[in-house]
């Protein structure tokens, strides 16, 4: 008979399953740490876009923030204008236009500005106005040299204000430091000498070494002009006189009050010649784009 001899299994001996399931074990807690920086990873990714997209989200904002007060202050704008220049529009529908209701403005005020002529004359011209403006220039060119005839022969006083809104600033302060130190007659010098500039060169209008010289060379005193453009002073007048001008209801430049009927637009001469003699007549009427309505 042949004895089997067993053998004694140590303890720390393993069989062949016990390897197989430590593999299964260590492969499984790979398998974990992978899933893991997996979710890690895209918990990042996630979270990168979210700050994009929030980032984005508050730059549309903001720019569509600053859009809309852009649209805010036009709406305003052309608010004001109809309430100053259409009877009965905060009511609703307008009424029909008669000679009764045309539309005036009130008249501007001449208080402390350079007003050119009588002050007593039975018409008033107030110009608003920019020098950076193509369209003023050719109203200056044109148009204003032929309305000093009636400044001259003393049916009308004229008043320049100012309404920069397309480059005209500079200028704007400059000829307020001018009025302000030198009085109406070199105010009237420097605004021919800028508006006569903006033919030859527009760009040239707007450097503050270029108007320094101009009024200097007209006689204005350096000192108290450098001290003025220092002040606030300018910028007040510049100021009262834009906020004037969208009170009465301008729109544009250049835009001129007779008396308190408002034209706006570099209208022809023509149409300045019978808004006057109407304004004289006593003969209710209004402008629109140009033309006289007399009912």
């Amino acid at each position: 008979m042949v004895k089997t001899k067993v053998r004694k299994v140590n303890s720390d001996e393993v069989s062949p399953k016990d390897y197989s399931s430590r593999d299964n074990e260590s492969n499984s807690s790979n398998s974990n740490v992978l899933l893991l920086t997996i979710i890690g990873l895209l918990a990042v990714v996630i979270i990168l876009l979210i700050v994009v997209l929030l980032t984005m989200s508050s730059h549309q904002t903001t720019s569509e923030g600053s859009q809309l007060n852009e649209i805010n202050e036009k709406v305003t704008r052309l608010d004001n204008f109809f309430k100053n220049n259409i009877p009965e529009y905060e009511a609703g529908t307008p009424q029909e236009l008669t000679p009764d209701n045309f539309p005036t403005v009130q008249r501007p005020s001449l208080e402390n500005r350079p007003v050119k002529g009588n002050l007593d004359a039975s018409i008033t011209l107030v110009e608003y106005s920019d020098f950076g403006c193509p369209f003023c220039e050719r109203f200056f060119s044109q148009t204003y040299p032929q309305l000093m005839r009636y400044v001259d022969d003393g049916t009308a006083n004229f008043v320049y204000k100012h309404f920069p809104v397309v480059g005209g600033e500079n200028p704007a302060l400059a000829s307020a430091c001018v009025y302000l130190e030198e009085g109406t007659d070199m105010f009237y010098e420097f605004h021919d000498k800028i508006f006569e500039e903006h033919a030859n060169n527009r760009a040239g209008i707007t450097s503050l070494s270029n108007l320094k010289n101009w009024a200097v060379e007209l006689g204005a005193n350096e000192a108290n002009y450098d001290d003025c453009m220092a002040s606030p002073r300018a910028q007040e007048l510049v100021q009262q006189d834009f906020q004037e001008a969208q009170s009465v209801g301008v729109t544009g430049t250049p835009s001129v009050v007779i008396n308190d009927k408002l034209i706006v637009g570099a209208c022809p001469i023509s149409t300045f010649e019978q808004a006057i003699q109407l304004e004289l007549a006593g003969t209710p009427f209004y402008v629109n784009e140009c033309q006289i309505i007399t009912a």
